[in-house]
């Protein structure tokens, strides 16, 4: 509409200039072209300000192509976990955290790319103590251990090693297996109060089983190296504590070293139950020369004290050991 009321009066505008200045060109003064210029310029703004604006709106509808989902136009900006996200609730499960977290060794300690394992190497030695973390916790919890003894010059033959377990997708954190509650102790028995056999057991599932004994093949694994590197095996020592002290456990009665390491040493543990695990550590054999040494918090509220005699009496029914 602006262009054509543009175009006509420019039209006009000209007819009646030529008119005038064939009829009488001293009646068209330099004020009446003047003022007849200006209202041609005012009719001609907005007529080039809308071809403006029509180019600048051309060019921005090439620019961006129309889509029917807007989430997905601009899918490769979103972080790549994020990136199959659509309105429609479509999810892509979140990657699970690496094993263990990164800690910094000491400077007289490598790392075992496996499961971190930690180890003294300054010195030669002669002895090698294995300690199994607990449940959700991991290697550098228990290193400055080994650094104190070191600092202080205690020990100066023994090996330390401290491995890292898995992270289990059940209980989100690193375990030597999925973890089970035990049964609460019986209301007024108190829990170093005497019980049968029966209410202490905690039988595992069967899979639990098998984890618990593929960790202490994994021990296993790391009693081998140490041998080969020239180590007794009568002088490799397996400890652990809670969940750890369970693994260390069947390691020394249920694995193929059962019996013939040096001696276990379980802290605010227990013995896993179960026909998998009675049948391994029936299977094994040993001499007898095991040493060892179970120790227990009496205010212990996640694996009550009362399973401390308990496991004791289970395991020199099993094999018989030092104390």
């Amino acid at each position: 509409m602006n262009a054509f009321k543009t175009g006509a009066w420019t039209v006009a505008f000209v007819a009646s200039m030529i008119s005038v200045s064939r009829n009488d060109p001293k009646l068209h003064g330099a004020a009446t072209i003047a003022a007849d210029v200006v209202v041609l310029i005012a009719f001609w703004i907005p007529f080039i300000y809308g071809i403006f604006v029509f180019v600048r709106n051309r060019k921005a509808k090439r620019s961006y192509a129309s889509v029917d989902k807007p989430l997905l136009a601009q899918e490769t900006s979103y972080p790549p976990q994020y990136k199959n996200l659509t309105s429609e609730g479509s999810f892509v499960p979140v990657e699970q955290p690496p094993p263990a977290r990164e800690r910094r060794a000491s400077y007289n300690h490598t790392r075992d790319t496996r499961f971190e394992t930690f180890r003294e190497q300054r010195r030669k030695k002669s002895a090698t103590f294995i300690f199994l973390h607990g449940l959700g916790d991991d290697a550098g919890g228990w290193v400055n251990i080994a650094q104190q003894f070191q600092s202080a010059q205690k020990l100066p033959y023994l090996n330390w090693i401290f491995p890292n377990a898995c992270f289990n997708q059940e209980a989100s954190t690193n375990a030597w297996y999925t973890p089970t509650a035990f049964s609460p102790i019986p209301v007024g028995r108190s829990s170093s109060g005497n019980a049968s056999d029966s209410e202490h057991r905690e039988d595992h599932n069967e899979a639990t089983q098998l984890e618990i004994l593929e960790s202490a093949e994994y021990i296993c694994t790391l009693v081998d190296q140490e041998i080969e590197n020239g180590i007794d095996v009568e002088r490799i020592v397996i400890g652990g504590f809670s969940q750890g002290c369970a693994v260390a456990l069947i390691t020394g009665l249920g694995s193929r070293y059962a019996g013939k390491i040096g001696g276990i040493v379980g802290l605010s543990g227990y013995l896993p139950d179960g026909k998998v695990i009675e049948n391994a550590m029936k299977s094994t054999e040993g001499d007898g020369k095991m040493k060892l040494f179970l120790a227990h918090g009496a205010r212990d509220m996640l694996v009550p004290d009362s399973r401390n005699p308990f496991c004791w009496t289970r395991m020199t029914r099993i094999r018989p050991v030092l104390h």
